[in-house]
């Protein structure tokens, strides 16, 4: 990188402010912003950014999902709750590993990405084929934990994620 994209890097890091995995509020540093923004991207499949982008964006609240998951004829939606496709921006699934009924807590290392998804499926997005490659058949009764957020695709930053459980059906 060049000295005035670090500097701009460092100069967009002491304006904003992030909340760490205990949720305390901290500065990230330029190369922290720079890391974690570029790993976002990698993360849905987007090209990496060197120019800092000029300030951090405002996210839809996509809270609450709504989640249908069957096993029978299998079916898995999640349906986030915002008005209109956002431009510029792709949801970023991630959801558990099936488990019995009775678990009820979900550790962040529990979620594995399931996909990025193209914004214009707002009204409805189908995980199914994604969410069997990575765990596996669906199976009626057991509990799955599923995460979304949405991330920039000019910048790279991330929304805060909003999760919901759902118990697959028949």
């Amino acid at each position: 990188m060049t000295s005035d994209q670090i500097a701009g890097w460092n100069s967009l890091a002491g304006s904003i402010t992030l909340k760490d995995s205990l949720g305390n509020s901290y500065k990230p540093s330029g190369i922290d912003l720079y890391v974690g923004n570029n790993r976002n991207l990698s993360t849905v499949a987007e090209t990496s950014v060197e120019d800092p982008p000029a300030a951090s964006p405002s996210f839809d609240d996509i809270t609450p999902l709504a989640l249908t998951a069957t096993a029978g004829t299998p079916t898995f939606h999640v349906v986030p709750t915002i008005g209109s496709a956002p431009t510029g921006f792709v949801f970023l699934v991630r959801a558990t590993p099936q488990v019995s009924p009775g678990k009820s807590y979900f550790g962040p290392s529990a979620y594995r990405v399931v996909g990025p998804y193209a914004a214009s499926t707002f009204a409805s997005i189908n995980i199914l084929a994604n969410y069997i490659a990575r765990f596996g058949a669906l199976i009626e009764g057991q509990r799955i934990n599923v995460a979304v957020s949405l991330v920039e695709i000019a910048s790279g930053f991330q929304s805060i994620e909003t999760s919901q459980t759902v118990i697959v059906g028949a």
